[in-house]
């Protein structure tokens, strides 16, 4: 097969939004809704119910239009809930309405959740990988990342990314497939072995020795990468097959060469590949089932964590 000379997968560029919505948050975590009879309650979920827009003198409830006025102190608003005083914080919240986001991820097999943390987020996360301002600093591999920055455990626990996955999964009960870590992979220089195209765990070998997942029935995994920095065709973002959830089908043999003594060489780049092209800060959520195919080749920086069926569904 003849090589390309450069990268030519088709970009899917997306865009860092110009308006978001926000959360009301208590200190422990509880988010400020409706409930079925328009009255003010509290839910544990990052589902419609929850997402509220921004005005000068208040906020309006996203879902019905309903305004909601409130007097801000730094920041921080008291409501009544339930005869309750209680405080909330205003605090970054999604472009689009959950469910927007589902109805993309059940149609097309993925999702990006562009600028979804906050900026003190992104930037403990940078911190962490020694990148972006922080690339005079060496990545800590001798301690769990969870453990180095609380913007680690705040991006895992991101809260509408996990509702996406538990609705597009079906259940509520998830876990981690791996530790999370940054995976931070050096330019191509032409020669070095490169990981080629492949489905993902759950339905490829692992190192570890876990059984292959039958491609039938209920969906088993969402891979879920969060970048940490500019992630694009030209710094090297992970390169997909757009769609190939769909079809039950592995990789084909020529997106993955071999020179003549059979070692494997730079796999395929061309324009029937795909590379999305999120901002910072985005949450890109994707479904390896029945087939997805991938290929990481060059060097990128991002959040990598899988989320699977908790075991005990299994």
């Amino acid at each position: 097969m003849e090589q390309q000379t450069e990268f030519q997968e088709r970009a899917v560029k997306v865009e860092c939004p110009q308006h978001r919505f926000v959360f009301l948050i208590t200190s422990d975590g509880a988010m400020l809704g409706l409930d079925h009879s328009g009255g003010l309650s509290l839910f544990d979920e990052a589902d419609d119910r929850v997402v509220w827009d921004w005005l000068p003198d208040g906020v309006r409830y996203a879902a019905s239009g309903q305004d909601l006025a409130v007097d801000l102190d730094d920041s921080i608003c008291v409501l009544s809930v339930n005869s309750e005083e209680l405080a909330f914080s205003i605090c970054h919240g999604p472009e689009l309405l959950p469910s927007e986001y589902l109805e993309h991820l059940q149609r097309e097999g993925w999702v990006c959740l562009p600028c979804i943390l906050p900026p003190d987020t992104v930037e403990g996360l940078q911190r962490v990988a020694g990148t972006d301002r922080y690339q005079h600093l060496e990545m800590n591999n001798e301690i769990p990342k969870t453990c180095q920055d609380v913007a680690v455990g705040r991006s895992i626990a991101e809260p509408v990314s996990l509702w996406l996955i538990r609705q597009y999964m079906q259940t509520h009960d998830l876990h981690l497939g791996h530790p999370p870590g940054f995976g931070v992979l050096k330019p191509y220089d032409g020669e070095s072995k490169v990981q080629g195209w492949h489905s993902d765990i759950p339905y490829i070998a692992s190192v570890g020795g876990n059984l292959v997942a039958d491609r039938k029935g209920p969906i088993k995994a969402v891979q879920r990468n969060v970048c940490v920095s500019d992630f694009t065709k030209e710094n090297g973002a992970t390169a997909f097959k757009l769609g190939s959830h769909a079809a039950a089908a592995e990789p084909p043999p020529e997106w993955n060469p071999t020179a003549d003594d059979g070692a494997p060489i730079r796999p395929y780049s061309g324009p029937d590949a795909d590379v999305v092209e999120p901002p910072p800060a985005a949450s890109f959520c994707m479904t390896p089932e029945r087939g997805t195919v991938q290929a990481l080749i060059a060097a990128n920086i991002n959040v990598l964590r899988c989320c699977s069926r908790s075991r005990r569904l299994m």
